[in-house]
């Protein structure tokens, strides 16, 4: 089963990087020729694109003014690891680089960018809704098969130089809880884009939040440093010049890699943020992030470019830019601790496990484990429960008792 697993991530992998674009044994990254036209590049991107069989090439806009231009995150480690002194909104890139990934969804059929938060206190990822839909809008799988979906939280080591090195480290996959938290909203919004309705400031709803099978965010990363996970830039000002992009994307001079551009001029408006970073189609789901006080705030998440023209520099217009859904429409309180009678077992096997009290997996499955792990909870607890099947009280009164930590440990 792990081979398996192994050999679905690389395909995965290999799906979003496409082929190694030097020989073995090179070390260094040859020059792209220059396409004889934007048309001609995009098809030449979409050809080794992950999302090749429904990626069309409308939708491109690459900003000219910004002075700052897309490059690998990779590159920006080597610079770091040379010893070289970075500017403190690169340093705040590299730490948060290992919270940007790639989710693949329903058994591999469709992947693309998300990135690591918390939500309501649980390690979750989200991406934009349209990846769970093909080009004509359809849902690309069941509520059942998206049980068969993981996150690959290490692809910004990947170097497609060396795409053999450090391969189960990069292609470590991580199981995802189905369903998604929102799945309703996410059927409302596969009908606007069923419909072409999804225009500026109407995508309010084009988010998906995955809960992960297990908590990631304490992992040490081969530099030393702890994963952590993206806090949210919930009152930012109404515009600035401080926004970074980061994604897995068909980066115009290296290949298909984990890409980062920053200094990009954003404007807020209700839920959508408008930015000038580079995109192409399929970069949806990239992190937009806020570069506030040394590090780097969750912003939006990518979800649309405007058009297909390129422009020798970006409108004036902020409307007409590329645009993301500001997370504080999914992050905000507001959106914390609601009921959902759909993920109440993982809800439980979470604050179980936050416990010590639940060993197994948080796959939102309750059978014998999980029942015993309720019993240990409330006899180490003193709690006293109507029954050991998962209920929006029980849930309730392990929430409320969350302070009381490891009450099951040793």
């Amino acid at each position: 089963m792990n081979r398996i697993r192994k050999i679905s991530a690389a395909l995965a992998l290999a799906a979003m990087v496409g082929t190694p674009p030097v020989r073995a044994g090179e070390t260094e990254r040859p020059a792209a020729p220059a396409p004889s036209s934007i048309e001609a590049l995009c098809r030449e991107l979409s050809a080794a694109a992950a999302w090749a069989e429904d990626w069309q090439c409308v939708q491109t806009r690459i900003f000219e003014d910004n002075p700052v231009q897309r490059s690998p995150v990779v590159a920006l480690r080597e610079r770091a690891e040379t010893g070289e002194q970075l500017e403190p909104v690169e340093q705040a890139i590299l730490a948060a680089a290992p919270r940007a990934g790639i989710i693949v969804l329903c058994n591999g059929q469709k992947s693309g960018n998300a990135f690591l938060i918390r939500h309501d206190g649980h390690p979750a990822v989200v991406t934009s809704a349209h990846m769970l839909t093909d080009s004509s809008g359809q849902l690309i799988c069941s509520a059942s098969d998206l049980r068969i979906s993981t996150y690959m939280p290490n692809v910004s080591y990947f170097d497609d130089r060396f795409p053999d090195r450090d391969k189960d480290f990069v292609l470590r996959e991580v199981g995802l809880v189905a369903p998604p938290i929102n799945l309703e909203e996410t059927e409302a919004t596969r009908e606007r884009f069923l419909n072409n309705k999804l225009m500026y400031g109407s995508g309010d709803e084009d988010y998906v939040i995955f809960y992960l099978a297990e908590d990631i965010t304490g992992d040490v990363m081969p530099d030393g440093s702890v994963r952590g996970h993206l806090e949210p830039a919930l009152s930012p000002p109404e515009s600035g010049n401080n926004v970074v992009l980061m994604g897995m994307a068909a980066d115009i001079l290296n290949g298909l890699v984990m890409v980062h551009q920053h200094t990009c001029r954003y404007h807020l408006y209700r839920t959508t943020l408008s930015h000038t970073c580079d995109t192409l189609s399929g970069t949806s789901g990239s992190l937009v992030a806020a570069f506030f006080e040394d590090e780097l705030l969750a912003f939006g998440v990518h979800n649309a470019a405007f058009d297909n023209e390129r422009l020798p520099e970006a409108p004036v217009t902020p409307g007409l830019w590329n645009t993301a859904l500001h997370v504080a429409h999914f992050l905000g309180p507001a959106n914390e601790q609601t009921p959902r009678p759909e993920l109440l077992a993982f809800d439980i096997q979470f604050e179980l496990k936050q416990a010590g009290c639940y060993t197994g997996a948080l796959d939102n499955q309750w059978g014998p484990g999980s029942r015993d792990a309720l019993s240990r909870y409330a006899e180490a607890s003193g709690l006293s429960l109507d029954g050991l099947e998962p209920t929006q009280e029980t849930f309730d009164l392990l929430r409320d008792r969350r302070p009381q930590g490891q009450i099951c440990s040793g």
